[in-house]
């Protein structure tokens, strides 16, 4: 599939057509505000993941909020392992390992949300270093 310019507007009224409701409402979170693509991450919707990539959005893959939560971080936080594995093999490898701006990185924050099979996935692609890692504030995965 060609890749073809990225139409903010048109992306709204897919993600509306698809019934995941209006995409300005959804991704404003507190203070901050979540790129279409970590959205779909943080819903672990692959299908909109690819169909936003194939349709502009490719650079949002690696894209992260004021507090440098990315994409990766989100779907980690959240535990969706295939979201996880695609954002690794679209260009997002480099994140597994990106601390946010407290230093809370993928695998911290997959530790202390319980989803053994994103640390099992995050030991193995590279991020096995993190497990010792302390964030900002001392604490280890």
């Amino acid at each position: 599939m060609a890749v073809v310019p990225y139409d903010e507007q048109a992306v709204r009224v897919w993600l509306v057509e698809q019934g995941f409701g209006d995409l300005r409402g959804e991704i404003i979170q507190s203070d901050m505000e979540r790129c279409p693509m970590a959205w779909a991450c943080q819903k672990g919707e692959l299908h909109v993941c690819k169909w936003l990539y194939d349709h502009g959005v490719a650079t949002d893959i690696a894209k992260a909020d004021r507090g440098g939560r990315t994409p990766m971080w989100v779907a980690c936080c959240e535990g969706h392992l295939r979201v996880c594995k695609w954002l690794h093999q679209a260009g997002a490898a480099a994140d597994i390992t990106k601390a946010t701006s407290d230093g809370c990185t993928p695998m911290h924050i997959a530790c202390w949300s319980g989803h053994l099979k994103v640390c099992n996935w995050l030991h193995q692609a590279g991020a096995a270093a993190d497990i010792t890692k302390a964030d900002n504030y001392g604490y280890t995965p």
